[in-house]
């Protein structure tokens, strides 16, 4: 790898780790606010799985859950026959929806922390 490369990685690695880090600072505070944001967002959120076709029994992935809300409504539409892939940068925001669905009852769940330092560029 070039010198040019190499300098290229670190400053990739350092915005994956900024980013990450940045998350992780907010996750206490989007998660407080969660039900609140997403309460007023629900009919939205209503039309937007409609319009993904989210049918009992399907297997989801949600890409930035967040804090979960969206999440714990597609687990409430697809059921326990269904699976959802939880997946945030934030272990924070994934230990809300951990709690969160714990409290719902909800056992579909499969929580995947993306680990940002392992993404990689694709040409």
């Amino acid at each position: 790898m070039n010198s040019q490369s190499q300098d290229s990685a670190r400053a990739d690695t350092k915005l994956k780790s900024a980013l990450r880090n940045t998350w992780e600072a907010a996750a206490a505070g989007w998660a407080k606010w969660e039900q609140t944001f997403s309460s007023g967002l629900s009919d939205v959120t209503d039309t937007l799985i409609d319009m993904a076709g989210i049918k009992p029994g399907m297997r989801v992935l949600d890409l930035a859950c967040g804090a979960g809300s969206q999440t714990l409504l597609v687990a409430q539409r697809i059921g326990p026959e269904g699976r959802v892939v939880a997946s945030d940068i934030s272990t924070t925001m994934l230990e809300h929806v951990r709690q969160n669905a714990a409290k719902a009852g909800y056992k579909t769940l499969k929580l995947w922390n993306v680990r940002p330092t392992n993404w990689k560029k694709r040409s």
